[in-house]
């Protein structure tokens, strides 16, 4: 048992009813309270000690209100306040939507692509096949169109989407009354439309279920996507990244937790 699990058990004893003042004779370093006494540095080892067993039976709600103590008064205690917080945040929001907000993104955008796939096929081939066989084309080509709703790409309030949608909608019901040069333009409109919805950024799922977690949707479904993706960024960097970033650096695993950000969190 290393020198700092030892500690921690001696600690952990004296909480669960052994002796403190046997407890208090093992001297904690100052990376429990720079400045600390050694009875407050044996209250933050304490605190991490139930911070732990929190984050162990995965209560993270309990867990995460012992960690601005810790990070307030014992920033370098233990690189395991930053490891089990990352994995906390990790686990809380897929627990919540993260998870289902993913899938649903994906889905939009394999229906967005066979979508686009689609109606590239129909205007080469549309004048060439039998009126019959556009209309089929044009009827799977909405089913797909029906599918790639999202918030974060095109939502079902988008007026252009709707306007286009809907029209293609209306010429399948009603092909015998239509000609193609109606139904391409129509066809060009949706590329133009998709096209540019292809080059949005990919939603940052991790920022958008911190941010519910802690504040109405109702303030940011209306956003554009990537003024959204924005402000939900610079949102998770104030209230979570930059507090954490600063303690972790300060504990001289900073880098570990870039790393662990990049690589698990958004892996």
């Amino acid at each position: 048992m290393n020198s700092l699990k030892l500690k921690l058990f001696i600690v952990a004893a004296a909480v669960l009813g052994g002796s403190q003042a046997f407890a208090q004779n093992v001297q904690l370093g100052p990376e429990w309270g720079e400045d600390a006494t050694q009875e407050q540095r044996f209250e933050n080892a304490k605190t991490f000690n139930y911070y732990r067993d929190a984050y162990n039976v995965q209560n993270y709600d309990k867990a995460l209100s012992y960690l601005p103590e810790l990070l307030e008064n014992s920033p370098r205690g233990a690189q395991n306040i930053y490891v089990y917080a990352i994995n906390i945040y990790k686990n809380k929001i897929q627990r919540s939507m993260d998870v289902k907000q993913r899938q649903g993104y994906v889905d939009s955008q394999e229906h967005m692509a066979v979508a686009r796939r689609g109606l590239i096929n129909m205007m080469e081939d549309m004048n060439e096949i039998p009126i019959e066989d556009v209309k089929r084309d044009l009827d799977r080509l909405n089913g797909h169109l029906d599918q790639i709703f999202h918030e974060c790409s095109i939502r079902e309030d988008d007026p252009d989407f709707k306007s286009t949608a809907d029209g293609l909608k209306n010429m399948a019901a009603n092909m015998d009354k239509i000609n193609l040069i109606m139904l391409r333009s129509e066809l060009e409109n949706l590329q133009a439309l998709l096209e540019d919805t292809s080059e949005w950024r990919s939603p940052n799922f991790f920022a958008l279920a911190y941010y519910l977690q802690h504040e109405e949707e109702s303030k940011v479904g209306e956003m554009e996507n990537e003024f959204r993706n924005s402000f939900l960024e610079r949102y998770l960097e104030e209230h979570l990244m930059e507090s954490l970033a600063m303690e972790a650096n300060y504990a001289g695993c900073g880098e570990k937790l870039e790393h662990m950000i990049q690589h698990y969190i958004y892996a």
